[in-house]
């Protein structure tokens, strides 16, 4: 595109000369007049937008949270949508199919470690218990009444002639009878010692509360026994801490009349370094 302009020149005598000049320039293929270039696009020239184009459609600069891509425009629909927008289905949990355990569910040809040489085995009513699932269950602080000799499933018992005789089957398949009376004794003898130790640590603790609670259920605890370390009774040892509230309970768990302990024997343990006790009168065994 060509233009003309005037230009008038001055001299130093003051006349003036005008002359005209024909400046050729380039059309601009915008409408829009050309914008300087601003400091915040680094010396460069804006981007033009086509005026047809709208402003939901316009280019727009990937963020950080999109991982380097451009969002996406809001109302398009995209085949494989992302992790978070799938409905959560909860699984449903595997019928029991064929022969299984009748304490953990689980089928009998689970693989447990050989930690003993039976695996698995049947009482009279057929049903089928893991070794290590029924040691466990008998092992429980506060058992049911009966549970010991008796079917977890159908709480019939399992007892023959007073022994626990039930059909084993060892990790290798092998069905033999097998009389387990002894290991299962073994076990409820080392649980009633476990809870035995139990009753003395709540007494010297004076936790009379926690220790009733061993007195009760179809197994309570003898409060007779005496400690496997020691070798003393439970009310020895609340004598030895001069512990009143607990000679007392004890009495009272032994159906000792109703009396209180200043009447039965007077404890003095002023003497603390050779820790006897001074009675002027002796206890009821």
């Amino acid at each position: 595109m060509t233009s003309r302009k005037r230009a008038i020149s001055i001299s130093s005598d003051g006349s003036s000369q005008s002359t005209d000049v024909w400046i050729q320039s380039e059309a601009s293929s915008s409408s829009k007049p050309i914008r300087a270039a601003r400091k915040s696009t680094g010396g460069k020239r804006p981007r033009e937008v086509e005026p047809s184009k709208s402003a939901s459609t316009r280019y727009q600069y990937a963020r950080k949270s999109t991982g380097g891509q451009p969002p996406r425009a809001s109302g398009s629909s995209d085949p494989t949508p992302s992790s978070s927008m799938i409905p959560y289905v909860p699984l449903a949990r595997a019928k029991v199919t064929g022969p299984h355990c009748g304490l953990c569910t689980n089928p009998l040809p689970t693989p447990y470690a050989p930690i003993d040489s039976i695996h698995r085995f049947s009482m009279r009513c057929e049903h089928d218990l893991h070794y290590c699932c029924y040691m466990a269950y008998i092992s429980q602080a506060v058992a049911p009444v009966g549970m010991k000799d008796s079917c977890p499933e159908c709480r019939e018992s399992i007892l023959s002639d007073g022994r626990y005789w039930v059909r084993a089957t060892s990790h290798a398949g092998e069905q033999t009878p097998v009389d387990i009376t002894d290991r299962v004794l073994a076990r409820l003898k080392m649980v009633k010692n476990a809870k035995q130790q139990l009753f003395f640590d709540m007494l010297e603790i004076r936790n009379v509360v926690l220790a009733s609670a061993l007195l009760e259920g179809s197994d309570p605890i003898d409060v007779n026994f005496q400690s496997l370390t020691t070798g003393i009774s439970a009310l020895h040892i609340c004598a030895l801490k001069n512990d009143v509230p607990g000679i007392e309970f004890l009495l009272k768990s032994v159906g000792s009349p109703a009396v209180t302990f200043f009447s039965l024997c007077d404890v003095n343990l002023s003497d603390t370094e050779t820790g006897r006790i001074k009675t002027r009168k002796r206890l009821p065994v």
